[in-house]
C-alpha cells in the first residue's frame, strides 16, 4: 500500500507541475499548485484508513481535472477550481485539524478586539478597549499558530 501511494504522491506531483510549468509566478500562485503538492505528500500520514485515503486521493484528482491547463485563464473560469480547493480545506480542517498559515492569528484578532470593546465602554474609550483587545488576540492565535506547527497541522 505504501508503495502504491508513493507512486500516486509522484505522479499527481509530476501532473501538477506540467500542467503550471508555463504559468508565470502570480498565476501560479493563484493556483495554490504549492498547497496541493504539501497536501499530496502530508495528508496520507494522518490518514488512517484506506478508504479515506481513497475518499482524499479522488478529491485530489477531481480538482487536478478543473485545474486549467494554460495561463490565459480568467478568474470566474476558475471559480470552480478555486472551490473545491476551498472545500478541500474545510473538509481538512474539520477532520484532521488541519489549519493554514495564520489560520488562528485572523480568527482571533477580530474576537480580541471585539471582548476590548465593552471594557472600553466601561473605561468611557471605546478605542482604548480595542487597543487593549487587539494584542490579547493577536497574542492568543499566534500561540495557537505556534502550537498548530509543532504538531505538524499547518498546510
Amino acid at each position: 500500500m505504501e508503495n502504491e501511494n508513493n507512486q500516486w504522491q509522484d505522479h499527481m506531483i509530476a501532473s501538477i507541475e506540467e500542467k503550471t510549468a508555463d504559468f508565470p509566478g502570480n498565476k501560479k500562485a493563484f493556483i495554490d499548485g504549492d498547497l496541493l503538492k504539501r497536501l499530496i505528500n502530508m495528508v496520507p500520514t494522518f490518514v488512517k484508513s484506506e478508504s479515506e485515503l481513497k475518499a482524499f486521493q479522488n478529491r485530489i484528482e477531481g480538482i487536478l481535472e478543473d485545474m486549467p491547463e494554460n495561463s490565459s485563464f480568467k478568474l470566474r473560469e476558475i471559480q470552480p477550481y478555486r472551490n473545491r480547493i476551498n472545500a478541500l480545506k474545510m473538509y481538512l480542517k474539520g477532520k484532521y485539524q488541519l489549519v493554514t498559515k495564520g489560520y488562528y492569528v485572523s480568527v482571533f484578532l477580530p474576537i480580541g478586539i471585539a471582548l476590548g470593546m465593552p471594557f472600553g465602554l466601561l473605561l468611557d474609550n471605546i478605542a482604548l478597549g480595542q487597543t487593549f483587545g487587539l494584542p490579547i488576540g493577536l497574542i492568543i492565535g499566534a500561540l495557537l499558530d505556534v502550537k498548530a506547527k509543532k504538531e505538524g497541522r499547518i498546510i
